[in-house]
């Protein structure tokens, strides 16, 4: 308030108590003065105060609008130095994920450890579980006391540190770290700056990476071993020629480096062949082929060739050729078709019928013989017989036969044959013998199945007549039998009635000896005539029929027992006859003299064979022969005949007469002679 405006509140008041200033008491007029007094010396002290106020509020307003203006200067500078650290902070943020690097900083002097926020992601933690210590980061990984010594030495040498590979506690990850440490220039140590990186992928992928490699060299190292390979420049310039290529080539490395493929042409292929090879690598197409090269020294081998195109920016930067020797499976190929051709044409021009078949009875090949229509033939090719007869309107009743036939040499994997009968165009019937003969694989199964045809018409007409020719031939060779055998019968009468006449004994004997020899032949004629084989004679049973015979005509008083051990032996008339009247004789002697001193005995005739021979044995338990007997000067009728008849059939014979007499006789088995 103003001493103005107190002087007027003043004199209101003084109006309104005492009716006016000169109706006061002079004790408070004085104060009234004394304050006025007061008022104006404040008056006068606040109007200076207020100049000095407003020239001060003057300078302050100048200044404030100074500092606003310095302030507002300083706030943008402040705003674009924080805006730059906060884009530096969000850049180095995003540096660190992108490149998976965290940082942290540790302050020696202050102890402080700080980490970046991005390690707190990046290792798990946060940062108050690192609490700001050194140790709590050695503590975040195995390897503690490795690291410890590596920032020690760091901080003391000043020199940067770096562990290749260390293992994060919580979970077993790999990191890699390093740092280094940075000083004042009054070299007083300021802080150290580290950072990792998690290593864990990396490291999956470097191991994969070696495996990769390891394999890349292992196939490397097979197809140098087991391949020939060169690579070439885009151009067919040889660059690479391993050590198999120089080897089969018979050049060295150093000949064939620079050079193009050309080196090895053989001139065998036709310049079509490498001109569609080369269009179709340039194409950045893989190319496969057969390619007879040329050796150094002239001679010729093949290779199975893979030609691989590598692509560099879209064009072939270089060709990469591996190739495998196949010249031995080449000559052998060859040979099987020099070898395919030569049984096509014998199979082309045998005159049989041959065919082969698949599993399922369709046709594979067919020589001309058996189909001599072209057009035929090759509709026949992977089609059956049914599809012969449904396209050429035939019966399929022989198809039918054929298709069983086929199923059952398919199931037994064993040969099967039979008579194929047909009519051919001119009504005539013809035969033909056919065969489905199974050929199998290494496992078992069927690989074909192949036909034999032989047309047999011709001969079975043939042997109809020669089984005609035959039965007629054998009727009148049992004519012939049984003629000689009447005849011997009529000769054996007539000696009968001579026998009846004569009186003198030993005449009588005589008779009866040639009548026996005359009965050995007769029953020989008699058994072929009533055999189906006027061929062979049966020995078993004509040697028990004829010595039975014997013994019912000389036994006739004593009890001589017959013992017979034969086999079933085959043998010719001519074989036949002369064995007969061997076993006459010694049969006849037997029972003439073995027994004169008993009243009984015992004859043995056996008949045996072995690999080469057969042996007849004639054995008597009788008195045996003489002690003085000598068979070469003996001159017996009976050993004569022996001997003469063993020759015939090309024998030999051997006389035992101890106790009894034993007569071995042994023969070769001949064609014309004995046969089983």
């Amino acid at each position: 308030m103003t001493s103005g405006n107190f002087h007027r509140l003043l004199l209101r008041q003084i109006k309104d108590n005492f009716g006016g200033v000169d109706k006061i008491p002079p004790e408070i007029k004085n104060f009234l003065e004394n304050v006025n007094s007061a008022y104006k010396e404040y008056d006068n002290d606040i109007e200076h105060i207020e100049r000095i106020l407003s020239q001060s509020s003057k300078e302050l307003f100048k200044s404030n609008k100074e500092l606003k203006m310095l302030n507002e200067t300083n706030e943008v500078t402040i705003h674009e130095k924080t805006k730059d650290v906060r884009k530096i902070k969000y850049n180095l943020d995003n540096a660190e994920r992108i490149s998976g690097t965290a940082i942290f900083t540790w302050s020696v002097k202050e102890e402080r450890l700080e980490i970046s926020d991005f390690f707190s992601e990046l290792c798990h933690v946060n940062h108050d579980v690192l609490n700001s210590k050194i140790e709590n980061l050695f503590n975040l990984f195995e390897e503690r006391d490795e690291i410890r010594k590596y920032i020690e030495k760091c901080l003391t040498s000043k020199t940067k540190f770096k562990l290749e590979e260390v293992r994060l506690k919580n979970d077993n990850r790999l990191f890699s770290l390093e740092g280094n440490s940075l000083t004042f220039e009054d070299g007083e140590e300021v802080f150290l700056i580290g950072v990792v990186r998690d290593i864990t992928a990396a490291k999956f992928r470097e191991h994969q990476l070696d495996e990769l490699l390891y394999s890349l060299e292992q196939y490397k190292n097979a197809i140098d071993n087991s391949g020939i390979v060169s690579i070439t420049d885009y151009q067919g310039i040889i660059t690479y020629a391993n050590q198999k290529f120089c080897s089969i080539s018979q050049y060295a490395e150093t000949e064939l480096i620079g050079k193009p493929h050309s080196i090895l042409n053989s001139g065998y292929h036709p310049e079509e062949f490498f001109t569609g090879m080369w269009k179709t690598i340039a194409s950045g197409k893989i190319w496969k082929g057969e390619v007879r090269n040329k050796k150094k020294d002239g001679s010729f081998y093949w290779v199975e060739t893979t030609i691989v195109p590598f692509m560099k920016n879209g064009r072939v930067n270089q060709y990469i050729s591996i190739r495998f020797d196949i010249t031995e499976k080449k000559n052998i190929l060859e040979q099987i078709e020099k070898q395919r051709n030569f049984y096509e044409s014998i199979l082309n021009n045998i005159p049989v019928d041959i065919a082969v078949f698949n599993k399922h009875h369709q046709y594979l090949f067919i020589n001309p013989f058996a189909v001599k229509n072209d057009e035929v033939r090759q509709f026949l090719i992977g089609k059956d017989d049914f599809d012969y007869c449904n396209k050429f309107n035939k019966d399929i009743t022989s198809a039918q036969k054929r298709r069983e036939l086929f199923t059952i040499a398919l199931n037994s994997r064993s040969t099967v044959e039979f008579l194929d009968e047909n009519v051919n165009r001119n009504g005539k019937t013809v035969y033909t013998i056919r065969r489905f003969f199974p050929v199998n694989n290494l496992q078992g199964e069927l690989e074909v199945m192949i036909g034999f045809g032989l047309d047999i018409t011709e001969k079975i007409q043939q042997s109809n007549q020669l089984k005609d020719s035959l039965e007629e031939k054998e009727a009148l060779l049992g004519e012939i039998h049984h003629r000689v055998k009447n005849n011997l019968a009529l000769v054996m009468g007539l000696i009968e009635m001579q026998i009846s006449r004569a009186t003198d004994t030993t005449l009588r004997q005589h008779l009866t000896e040639i009548q026996n020899r005359i009965s050995a032949m007769s029953l020989i004629h008699e058994k072929l005539y009533k055999s189906a084989n006027f061929a062979r004679i049966d020995l078993q049973e004509y040697l028990y029929d004829f010595v039975s015979f014997l013994a019912s005509f000389y036994d006739k008083n004593k009890q001589v027992k017959l013992h017979f051990d034969l086999i079933q032996l085959y043998a010719t008339t001519k074989r036949a006859i002369p064995i007969a009247l061997i076993v006459n004789e010694l049969i006849t002697n037997s029972f003439k003299y073995a027994f004169n001193k008993k009243e009984s005995g015992d004859i043995y005739i056996s008949l045996k064979t072995n690999a080469e021979n057969a042996e007849l044995i004639v054995e008597d338990n009788g008195s045996g022969l003489p002690a003085d007997f000598d068979l070469k000067k003996s001159n017996s009728l009976g050993m004569k005949l022996l001997d003469i008849f063993t020759r015939q059939i090309k024998g030999k014979y051997h006389i035992s007469g101890e106790s009894g007499m034993r007569v071995s006789i042994t023969f070769l088995h001949e064609k014309e002679g004995v046969n089983s």
